[in-house]
């Protein structure tokens, strides 16, 4: 079949050649009719990056130069890239030869009509054998070459047969037809007839006479109109000597025929016969009626040949077949866009629908226009092709902003924390020349606050979204910078505590400032090295992630064995540090230092070993990305402020109320719940054993603490004394009774309203405050109770200094005590000592803070009986 050749001839002035020429495609429907079936954006979506869509393909679809294949194909083309978004090329050949090799080497994708009669060996190879190429099926419209007259003609004289090929050896039917040599035959640009007898050996002046019209009888044949002799070559010719015909073939052109064919369409006083196909313009906008031949059948072709055309041994007696006008598609349109072949093969077009597009294409002239026109109009029968996306084919963008409800509680935490460390710092700067904060090393805890404020810039971050690798870099680099000074700083507080107080063989040796300075130095630049590894050969960037079927947000990730590495030993180098904070911490956990720091960087410490434990599987579980928000960036902040009370506000607050003391009477008072003052107090009841009676002062009340012997025990009874811890945020006086026993050494404090007293037998030294402390803290001293540092008030500034050198001599005590041997409360001491104690603590559980005076004297009774 070679009618594909028709509109090639239609160009006249441009025609299309063999090779491949690429159409445009216009868009036809908004988005607000496409958007219902789920492939295209919403036509309310302004802003298309809050929209994820994934690629629907591409296509290429081949178009044949006849007007069906025109518009059958624009209809998909335009179908496909306006309904489900694909990427449509038109490309349209001249020829139809290479049609199934186009479509197995993926050249074109899909022909909609393909004439499937002089294909049948092309369908073996490539579709059955071979595979590369899909058969699309049917495309529901048929084919049908046939000998066409004029049916105003027939409806004219309706005694007359003229759709039987009978009637054209009757002359009453011949007369209304136009004598042969009536019409001019065309010819090529050369001059040459377009039937010439060199090609067309049966051809003679441009016309094909058949046996039963030569001579004398070529006067009694008529004209039947042809397009060309390479349509249906020999064929024409040999069914009207077959059949014996009065019939002289005129090959008139493309133009001229169809003028002709037009023209005579309307006529009911004469008549026209000539070669057309369905379906086709004129046929579908004129009414013509095709000529019955004997019917078509398998065997009819066995005994043609083109070869042979006019010769009495070839026959051709049948009709044409009507065609069941083919889909092919290639192979790899399934294999890689399946909704595409789905849509091509579901598509169908029945006859009606050809024609009515066929008769608006005459009407427009554009073939686009005609197809867009139709798809408007036909709704129902087009959105049965469309075929469901794919979930997640469309996702919206879920992402956390800074107008998100919970951004907004960790912006508001982050602030608040901001604030707070702003205030802190101010404090700090103001009170770092205070005996406790200068104790407890104001740079390093300055630079604890600082890293902790770039890890709150970090949570910060993590607020934005991550739509770009500046977010991602810099959220990583806050993050790692701040826990490492963090660490580092922590690492060198608690390096100083074990070896100044830790390590006794140790304990000289100079730690200052400045060379633990260098070492946080030194870690900060190792991991800023690290970082930039990380990002260099890592090359973090952002992506997006799908939250749901119907959803996505944007993530940072990494690509490649090298960023692995990379993570993996920032990772590394942070565990190491975290480790060796945790070991060290617990390493200090019971050395005395000064206001039991080592006790507060123990619990920072492992507060962040917890942290990054719950933290790391958060951030590569594979849960909802608002949780995994929500959970990293509540720890990373509640530890952020732990960390911060523990080791920076802590020690300011302990300057600040250090520093007011010295603006109010900082023994206690006598108010209800102080601690009450004793009128009749002694501070030093001396009892020796075996004595008579205690030593006592002269008139000014004073007691003697002037031991009797080196046998002698003794006990110092310190009532109306009142105690609080040096380190800590929720630190008050608390009033209590002191005991102390020489040999063996033991100190006993017995908290007012306590049944039971803490007995302390080893790890006890006191020391005198020394510089503001003393001129703020008048009668006062420090005690170091094991790993617990207090500060003890009494009466005045004498018996202070006694206590210091009476626990000192007790203990043999020259230094601070590097761990606490025993902090157990106990009811004995042993020997002579140890029952006065036993009897001491029955008596002092059950007297409290009454009756002082009795349980003095009841004591000395005891001791001297």
């Amino acid at each position: 079949m070679h009618l594909r050749y028709y509109f090639f001839l239609v160009l006249a002035a441009g025609a299309v050649n063999a090779g491949q020429v690429l159409r445009g495609l216009p868009r036809c429907l908004g988005r607000d009719v496409t958007e219902k079936y789920g492939w295209m954006l919403p036509h309310h979506a302004s802003d298309t990056n809050t929209y994820l869509k994934q690629s629907a393909g591409a296509v290429t679809l081949e178009i044949n130069v006849w007007p069906s294949s025109n518009l059958t194909t624009y209809v998909a083309g335009l179908l496909l890239a306006d309904v489900l978004g694909v990427a449509v090329t038109m490309a349209e050949y001249g020829d139809t030869v290479d049609v199934y090799k186009r479509a197995a080497m993926g050249t074109t994708n899909a022909n909609l009509e393909v004439w499937p009669s002089n294909k049948r060996s092309l369908y073996t190879e490539y579709i059955l054998r071979r595979g590369s190429v899909l058969d699309g099926g049917m495309i529901g419209y048929t084919g049908k070459i046939a000998f066409h007259i004029n049916t105003a003609l027939t409806e004219a004289h309706p005694s007359l047969i003229f759709d039987s090929w009978r009637s054209f050896t009757n002359p009453a039917v011949l007369a209304y037809f136009p004598a042969a040599a009536t019409t001019q035959p065309a010819r090529k640009a050369d001059g040459s007839f377009l039937c010439d007898s060199a090609t067309y050996p049966y051809c003679s002046n441009g016309i094909f006479v058949p046996s039963q019209c030569l001579g004398a009888l070529f006067s009694t044949c008529k004209e039947l109109w042809h397009f060309d002799p390479s349509y249906s070559p020999g064929e024409v010719e040999q069914r009207i000597v077959t059949l014996g015909l009065k019939l002289v073939v005129v090959y008139l052109g493309a133009t001229t025929i169809d003028a002709k064919v037009a023209a005579c369409a309307v006529q009911g006083n004469y008549g026209c016969i000539a070669y057309y196909w369905t379906p086709e313009v004129l046929p579908s906008v004129y009414n013509l009626s095709a000529i019955n031949l004997p019917q078509a059948r398998s065997e009819c072709y066995a005994g043609y040949s083109p070869a042979k055309v006019g010769a009495p041994d070839n026959t051709l007696s049948c009709d044409w077949t009507v065609e069941l006008l083919a889909k092919i598609i290639s192979a790899s349109v399934r294999d890689t866009t399946p909704h595409i072949a789905t849509f091509l093969t579901v598509m169908a077009l029945r006859d009606t629908d050809i024609n009515s597009l066929l008769r608006e294409y005459h009407r427009t002239g554009s073939a686009t226009d005609t197809a867009c026109a139709w798809i408007k109009v036909n709704t129902n029968i087009w959105s049965a092709w469309v075929p469901a996306p794919p979930a997640g084919f469309i996702r919206s963008l879920d992402q956390i902003t800074p107008s998100d409800p919970i951004a907004i509680v960790v912006l508001a935490a982050c602030a608040i924390y901001f604030a707070g460390a702003l205030l802190a710092a101010v404090q700090l700067y103001r009170l770092r020349s205070e005996p406790s904060l200068r104790a407890q090393s104001p740079v390093f805890i300055g630079l604890i606050l600082f890293g902790t404020c770039l890890i709150a810039a970090g949570v910060l971050l993590e607020t934005l979204p991550a739509t770009t690798a500046v977010v991602c870099v810099a959220r990583t680099r806050l993050l790692s910078i701040g826990l490492t000074i963090v660490l580092a700083s922590t690492l060198a507080k608690t390096t100083r505590i074990y070896f100044v107080f830790g390590n006794k063989r140790l304990q000289a040796k100079s730690l200052r400032t400045r060379r633990l300075m260098g070492v946080v130095t030194g870690f900060a630049v190792f991991d800023i090295l690290l970082q930039t590894l990380w990002s260099e050969v890592g090359r973090p960037y952002a992506t997006t992630a799908a939250v749901s079927v119907t959803s996505y947000t944007w993530q940072c990730a990494q690509a490649g064995t090298a960023a692995f590495a990379t993570t993996v030993l920032l990772y590394i180098y942070h565990a190491a540090m975290l480790v060796a904070a945790c070991w060290l911490s617990y390493q200090v956990r019971g050395v005395a230092s000064a206001f039991n720091e080592a006790r507060y960087i123990a619990l920072a410490s492992y507060l962040i070993a917890f942290a990054a434990v719950v933290v790391l599987p958060v951030v590569y579980l594979s849960i909802d990305f608002r949780a995994q928000f929500l959970i990293k960036c509540a720890i990373i902040l509640v530890t952020l402020y732990g960390v911060a009370a523990l080791l920076v506000v802590r020690p300011v607050l302990e300057a600040i109320s250090l520093r007011d003391m010295d603006q109010v009477d900082a023994r206690p008072s006598d108010a209800k719940g102080g601690v009450s003052a004793i009128a009749t107090f002694q501070p030093g009841l001396t009892i020796r054993e075996g004595s008579a009676a205690p030593e006592s002062d002269k008139s000014d009340g004073a007691t003697s603490s002037t031991a009797v012997g080196a046998h002698t025990a003794l006990v110092r009874i310190g009532e109306g004394m009142a105690l609080r811890k040096m380190g800590g945020l929720f630190r008050q006086w608390q009033p209590a009774t002191m005991v102390l026993l020489s040999s063996p050494p033991s100190l006993q404090v017995y908290y007012d309203g306590a049944a039971i007293g803490t007995t302390y037998s080893a790890d006890v030294f006191a020391e005198p405050l020394v510089g503001a402390l003393h001129d703020r803290l008048d009668g006062c001293f420090a005690v170091w109770l094991g790993p617990r540092s207090h500060l003890v008030q009494t009466p005045s500034p004498g018996d202070a200094n006694e206590w210091v050198r009476w626990i000192n001599e007790a203990f043999n005590a020259t230094a601070r005590p590097t761990r606490s041997s025993s902090t157990s409360p106990s009811a004995s001491t042993g020997g002579t000592s140890g029952a006065i104690a036993a009897s001491l603590s029955r008596k002092m559980r059950g007297s409290g803070s009454r009756g002082q005076a009795r349980l003095r004297t009841e004591l000395m009774s005891e001791m001297r009986h």
